[in-house]
């Protein structure tokens, strides 16, 4: 189950200025908030976070965003099988 895979990444989804969903992932041992912050993405522009396993499956929430993570639609972001 996904409670016993250990997260390779943490990752942040948000709507760029076309529109696109937009998929950044990055070390587990930076705080999804500090992330975005750092990376200058609009708090508004968010749409989902969490973690992200060595086999490119996306799970969990992040706290300090107060979002959930959209397993199958993240997972497809992340893995490529978006247009």
């Amino acid at each position: 189950m996904l409670d016993t895979m250990k997260a390779q990444w943490k990752y942040v989804v948000y709507r760029d200025a076309d529109g696109d969903e937009i998929i950044e992932a990055f070390g587990t041992s930076v705080i999804h908030l500090e992330y975005v912050t750092r990376a200058g993405i609009a708090i508004g522009s968010l749409i989902s976070a969490g973690y992200a396993t060595a086999d490119k499956e996306c799970y969990g929430s992040s706290t300090s965003l107060n979002l959930n993570s959209r397993p199958r639609r993240d997972t497809a972001l992340l893995r490529g099988d978006e247009d």
